[in-house]
């Protein structure tokens, strides 16, 4: 009846503090934020690879300095049909920034202050990914077919 882990148990497991760790480490040499706030961009969920950790001390930075941190934004999204594969590889990004944006704003809301804007670029990216992906689905369809 109660869940007991054990150091065998497959749902136990440690947990990866290495971006947490190496967030920590950038975010600690910046002035005007305190232990608590870089605690919390320690835990941001970042993607590596799309120089998030690098981004995130950027808004920590603007942060500090009492600036607002303005939500990522896509720009100019080409049709679906005409869609490259790095066009929607860079969408998937901003739409990760956006998740790392609104998961900062949810803690920091004076900071993060633009919430509309990033949900109606949120919506927006999801539509077209959803769009974009849907259309491929077709072409590969009429493809095999």
């Amino acid at each position: 009846m109660r869940a007991v882990l054990r150091k065998d148990d497959p749902n136990y497991r440690l947990a990866d503090l290495a971006q947490p760790l190496e967030i920590a480490a950038v975010v600690d040499g910046i002035g005007g934020l305190n232990l608590q706030t870089r605690w919390i961009y320690a835990m941001c969920p970042v993607d590596e690879r799309d120089y998030g950790i690098a981004r995130l001390a950027r808004w920590a930075r603007e942060h500090a300095a009492g600036q607002d941190v303005p939500p990522p934004l896509a720009g100019h999204l080409p049709s679906p049909e005409r869609t490259q594969p790095q066009q929607l590889e860079r969408a998937e990004k901003i739409y990760k920034r956006l998740v790392a944006w609104r998961w900062m704003s949810q803690r920091f809301p004076d900071t993060y202050r633009d919430h509309d804007a990033a949900e109606q670029e949120r919506l927006r990216l999801d539509t077209w990914i959803e769009t974009v992906l849907s259309q491929q689905r077709r072409s590969r369809a009429t493809l095999a077919a």
